[in-house]
């Protein structure tokens, strides 16, 4: 989903209100999902549908060429046109009351055709100071941190117009484009999340729907999506997969009488937080089974399997509770396995999807992640660490861990045979361009090379598996597993 983030910031009890101190950004998480894609993938080989709304902001002229998209409204006010009452009309989502079943969360994002990364002559490029980045690309390049800095669709479509389809469907009832808050403590941990608007909910139809995006001859089959992720809660998810069924068994049957291979695309979960409770498990265990990838936080996985009261609790908290780091990664682990085994138990059994491999990823923020697989299991620092070399590297970490999977899923698309951990490797390094500003990260070209923040996405690749062990003349070996011993 396409979302225009606001901000408060509370004390560090959690309590006063300190006031919305940073300016409205583009933002969802499947934005950065998308761009975290995109910084490993060729702009056509990455999709995301955008629904307009019926006020879209800060929206210049410019149309998106697509023939199912309508002609955008003139731009109005950002705030848009129904915003909520965020005490009254909104769900916190810090509460560990039972949640709504009707679910108003549904985000879903394409990586088209899979393709292997170009390799760049420029692999040494070495990184440039932040400042002279934005220095170098300021009357070039529209600054995506800001959505109040260019108009929101040019500032998209500097990662390549190719890559979104803006919709604006008749539906809506004179809704504007999804605002959400996002509330923080200071030192920026997250606390909570509402919807500032109802959000306009995107389905699988609309791909299917979208000549950019989908190919309904059977001649031209792999021009499909490969894969589809969805942030959201199970009823949502429940309803996305009988989409998906239902045009699987559409384009089976064919219009006239000829047969067709259907769709049957990677599908990539990320739980919702707030859906993420032990009561709401049997619902989640339900759809694990079909999945290629699942992918909750690691305070999500606890609260799912109920070791822990609330999807929302900090690490702070989280230490009071399981005790230090050590004991955190032993229950995690457990957990780990267990989701892992109810995925693989429930349904076929196979561990691979149209050659993907399958498993779980718990994304444990700063200290890395948790790789389950039938293989083994593995864990990967992040990119930055607490060294004194990336002292200050670290500015905001909104969408870190949506750019984390979106690299990650780059990573599985960009070569058959691809390891759920080589593929983590992608995800960090997508991670670690996506925290180091506000925002979303800068893309600019140099000598036709894309640079992102300054510097390639392949040498800060390389940097990465240097520094744990792959080899660093190929880090698409695919011998590089045999590095992380399964335990």
């Amino acid at each position: 989903m396409f979302v225009i983030d606001e901000f408060k910031y509370l004390d560090e009890r959690g309590q006063e209100d300190l006031g919305r101190q940073s300016s409205e950004q583009i933002g969802g998480a499947g934005t950065y999902y998308s761009v975290g894609a995109r910084i490993h993938l060729p702009a056509d080989q990455v999709g995301q549908v955008v629904h307009l709304g019926n006020v879209f902001p800060f929206l210049d002229n410019t149309t998106s060429g697509s023939s199912s998209s309508t002609s955008p409204p003139a731009s109005g006010s950002s705030s848009g046109s129904t915003a909520l009452n965020e005490d009254t009309n909104s769900t916190p989502t810090n509460s560990t009351s039972e949640t709504p079943t009707s679910d108003t969360n549904i985000y879903i994002d394409i990586t088209s055709k899979p393709l292997k990364p170009k390799q760049g002559d420029n692999l040494n490029t070495k990184a440039k100071p932040k400042a002279e980045i934005e220095a170098e690309t300021e009357a070039t390049n529209p600054n995506p941190k800001n959505a109040a800095d260019e108009p929101t669709q040019s500032t998209l479509e500097t990662y390549g117009p190719e890559m979104w389809e803006f919709l604006q469907r008749g539906d809506i009832d004179g809704r504007g484009t999804t605002r959400a808050l996002n509330i923080f403590k200071v030192g920026g941990e997250a606390r909570d999340f509402r919807f500032l608007t109802p959000p306009i909910r995107i389905y699988p139809q609309d791909i299917f729907d979208s000549p950019r995006f989908f190919s309904k001859s059977k001649e031209d089959r792999n021009c499909r999506p490969c894969s589809v992720h969805f942030p959201s809660a199970p009823t949502r998810t429940r309803e996305i997969l009988q989409q998906i069924d239902r045009i699987d068994e559409e384009l089976r049957q064919g219009t006239a009488g000829q047969e067709d291979e259907g769709w049957d695309p990677e599908l990539i979960w990320e739980p919702f937080p707030m859906n993420c409770t032990h009561r709401e498990w049997p619902e989640h265990a339900a759809l694990l089974p079909r999945m290629t990838v699942f992918s909750p936080n690691h305070v999500e996985s606890l609260a799912l399997l109920g070791k822990i009261p609330s999807p929302y609790t900090s690490d702070e908290e989280l230490e009071g509770l399981l005790g230090e780091w050590g004991r955190v990664d032993e229950v995690l682990e457990e957990v780990g396995k267990e989701l892992l085994r109810v995925m693989l138990e429930g349904g076929s059994g196979s561990t691979r999807h149209r050659g993907w491999e399958r498993g779980v990823v718990i994304r444990c923020g700063s200290k890395g992640c948790l790789l389950f697989t039938a293989n083994g299991i593995a864990g990967l620092p992040a990119y930055y660490t607490e060294s004194t070399e990336d002292q200050g590297q670290v500015v905001d970490v909104t969408g870190g861990g949506n750019a984390f999977l979106g690299g990650l899923v780059a990573g599985l698309a960009s070569r058959p045979g691809m390891t759920l951990v080589e593929a983590a490797c992608y995800g960090s390094v997508s991670a670690s361009f996506t925290i180091q500003q506000a925002g979303l990260p800068v893309l600019t070209k140099r000598d036709g090379v894309e640079m992102w923040n300054g510097e390639t996405s392949e040498h800060r690749l390389r940097a990465f598996c240097k520094r744990h062990g792959f080899p660093v003349g190929d880090p698409y070996n695919a011998e590089a597993q045999s590095l992380w011993a399964p335990r």
